[in-house]
């Protein structure tokens, strides 16, 4: 079916009417709208309690936020006072270089690990949940698995482990 130039112009400004949206015709409320008014100080409302919140937090004293940040010994000492392997080993042989674990894999797997590394020292040690095989993470409480290399792979002895760590040994 071949078209004129006219009847394809035809079709087309009356498809275009056809599917043209009109805006419905608003009044303006003015300047004086109570509604915008009451929208405008909420806004400012808002923002001037974040502007406060914002200083209170930069004004707060500075020894104050650095032991938030940093735990001091005794209440690090007291922290590490745990139960579960993980933090154990950490108040013996101090922050890892390096952690990572499995418990927020999606999908999970079968056997969660979570693994700290000492870098220099060539010392991995890999931990599973104390917790039932099916419970959700977080996870309160770590079992030691066992050390590896994280160069070699290979399973490390614990007193081989132990040797490599000697340096780090808190006293």
């Amino acid at each position: 079916m071949d078209l004129t130039p006219e009847e394809r112009r035809r079709i087309y400004e009356e498809e275009k009417q056809r599917l043209e949206v009109t805006t419905p015709e608003v009044e303006p409320t003015g300047s004086g709208s109570r509604v915008g008014k009451t929208i405008l100080l909420g806004c400012l409302g808002v923002f001037g309690l974040l502007v406060l919140i914002a200083i209170a937090g930069s004004l707060a004293p500075r020894s104050t936020r650095d032991a938030e940040r940093s735990p001091s010994p005794r209440e690090d000492n007291a922290r590490t006072q745990v139960h579960d392997d993980l933090s154990l080993f950490i108040s013996k042989y101090g922050r890892p270089d390096s952690e990572d674990g499995t418990e927020y894999d999606n999908p999970r797997p079968p056997i969660v690990t979570h693994w700290i590394v000492y870098g220099p020292e060539r010392v991995q040690a890999v931990y599973y949940p104390d917790a039932p095989v099916t419970s959700p993470p977080p996870y309160s409480s770590w079992k030691l698995m066992g050390f590896t290399d994280p160069v070699t792979n290979e399973a490390l002895a614990p007193d081989e482990a132990v040797r490599r760590l000697e340096g780090r040994r808190r006293r």
